[in-house]
């Protein structure tokens, strides 16, 4: 069983390729849980289970559901119509630099008060920084602590849209195709987008450095047409050169947490990447969580008006460990993270809504302009990065996700059409 989701999304992918005839936003995300659904099947051949998974079976309903869904969601980006530089309605210039600047500055603001935890955390023990942060014990790698208390509204408000600023990569391939902007410019715009793997480094967390990743890859899809062929040779050599950036990360970090495991920093990487299908079946058949909580669906409405001591959701993840006797940190889905926290029934209605909102909101009436990229952008980042967890399970990732749809909304173009 554990192989049906991959032969489903190989087949899922030869069918979009040959429908569509080029590789476009839905096969991006397909090819996405093709890799981790491959991962998973590499899991069981090598026995790398944790100790509460390795002896469950996974059954047909979950594998159904798991499937199903994610197709649902799929559906409305196989819909939408291909990027061309004519169909692109142009943007205001004083919107794109007001928030270009601010999210240059927001890199600046984070740099400079993580720097002192940056160099102890590459210079130190990586393992055990982590495993501090995962007890809940990470005060003392805190950024807030190099930081004045006068300072520190600045700075929280930095970090609060540090947290998707990965999308700073669509204003960078923005900018490099259609705006005349310097190349200092341009440049400052891409290392905005990095501000996500400041965070990275701080937690001593590979997630992080995957989700921008999975973001650049995703906009270079996006707008590969629209590049001329010297800008595309020249973001192959750049893609090059991140590539060996974050693979070197990636490694280091892998070989210092999981080299003495029993799995090994092998064995650590090809379940990190395939762990997700399995724990989603597993807690779907094994362990519904008996404590139902919104939280994971609507962080933000709890932050706001609940009071229940719960600030993110890795604390909502140790209190359900706590309480179930079962290890709730792993990665399971987008919906694996919500069904955790509630029961099936509420994951089935948050995709569906999710689902409808991407077709309503992209459909035929709208057009294809900087905006409406910002949106696709943002509800494709449920599935993008939603191949391990729920990504807006935190209360600051809906604060922006909020921000930029209502900002796409109020000065949506009137031009082209995003769907055929």
């Amino acid at each position: 069983m554990v192989a049906v989701p991959f032969f489903y999304f190989l087949l899922l992918l030869v069918f979009v390729l040959v429908r569509k005839r080029y590789f476009d936003i839905s096969a991006y995300i397909i090819l996405l849980y093709l890799i981790s659904s491959f991962c998973s099947i590499l899991v069981d051949v090598y026995g790398l289970r944790i100790r509460y998974t390795q002896y469950y079976e996974i059954t047909m309903l979950p594998t159904i559901l798991y499937c199903t869904l994610l197709t649902l969601l799929i559906y409305p980006f196989f819909k939408l119509a291909p990027l061309k530089v004519q169909n692109i309605s142009r943007l205001e210039p004083k919107y794109f630099n007001a928030i270009s600047y601010f999210y240059i500055v927001v890199f600046f603001v984070v740099l400079f008060s993580s720097a002192t935890i940056i160099v102890r955390v590459l210079s130190g023990d990586m393992s055990e920084i982590r495993l501090l942060i995962a007890q809940g014990e990470g005060e003392e790698v805190s950024i807030f602590n190099n930081v004045p208390s006068f300072l520190r509204p600045i700075v929280v408000t930095a970090n609060v849209f540090a947290s998707v600023s990965m999308v700073m990569l669509l204003f960078y391939f923005y900018s490099i195709c259609f705006l005349q902007k310097s190349k200092l410019f341009n440049s400052f715009l891409f290392i905005s987008s990095t501000t996500i793997l400041i965070f990275a480094i701080v937690g001593v967390d590979r997630s992080k450095v995957i989700y921008w990743a999975i973001a650049y890859g995703f906009f270079i899809l996006l707008f590969w047409k629209a590049m001329s062929k010297k800008q595309r040779k020249k973001n192959i050599k750049l893609s090059v050169g991140i590539i060996s950036i974050i693979l070197t990360y990636f490694l280091m970090l892998t070989f210092q947490r999981f080299d003495n495991s029993d799995t090994g920093s092998g064995g650590s990487m090809i379940y990190y990447a395939g762990q997700s299908f399995i724990h989603f079946c597993y807690f779907f058949d094994e362990h519904p969580y008996q404590g139902f909580t919104l939280q994971k669906v609507f962080p933000l409405y709890f932050k706001l008006f609940v009071d229940n001591d719960i600030s993110s959701s890795p604390e909502l993840n140790r209190i359900m460990s706590a309480e179930t006797g079962i290890f709730h940190g792993i990665f399971n889905t987008f919906m694996g993270d919500i069904m955790m926290a509630s029961n099936i029934v509420v994951t089935i209605i948050y995709c569906v809504v999710i689902a409808l909102s991407t077709r309503i909101i992209f459909w035929g009436k709208n057009r294809i302009d900087f905006y409406y990229l910002i949106m696709i952008f943002f509800f494709s980042s449920i599935l993008l990065f939603g191949v391990f967890v729920h990504f807006y399970a935190e209360f600051t990732r809906v604060i922006c996700f909020l921000l930029f749809l209502i900002y796409a909304l109020l000065h949506r173009g009137n031009k082209r059409y995003v769907y055929r």
